[in-house]
């Protein structure tokens, strides 16, 4: 019986330790995710209805997201089976309106001007 005691705190001790250090390397990178101000925001989510989700492009998570929040390059935001979201793109009255069930990714490009620049 004394023997299964000492396993048993053995992989509850091991299995809290892997948790906390999972949730310190979250954090740590939550903190440089914000830090990071000279990027601006290519969009700004409008309308939510139910559950949306994203996931910034250095992260592996899942999130929630609400109205007014900020869209950076390279982030995908997805809806639930009855999740709807309005985007609205920065420097223009564009919008995209999402379906339940869709999946996008927030990509900026550059576009080549006729000479083959870059157009910055």
């Amino acid at each position: 019986m004394k023997k299964q005691w000492k396993r048993l705190l053995i992989a509850a001790l091991s299995s809290s330790s892997v948790f906390a250090a999972t949730w310190f390397w979250y954090q740590s990178t939550a903190d440089t995710r914000s830090s990071n101000s000279n990027e601006k925001p290519l969009a700004y989510v409008g309308k939510v209805v139910e559950d949306i989700q994203r996931r910034p492009a250095s992260r592996l998570l899942w999130q929630l997201v609400n109205s007014g929040e900020p869209l950076y390059n390279g982030e995908a935001i997805r809806t639930s089976e009855r999740g709807e979201v309005r985007i609205q793109f920065v420097d223009s009255d564009r919008y995209l309106d999402l379906e339940p069930e869709s999946l996008i990714v927030i990509k900026k490009i550059r576009r080549r001007n006729r000479f083959g620049f870059d157009g910055r």
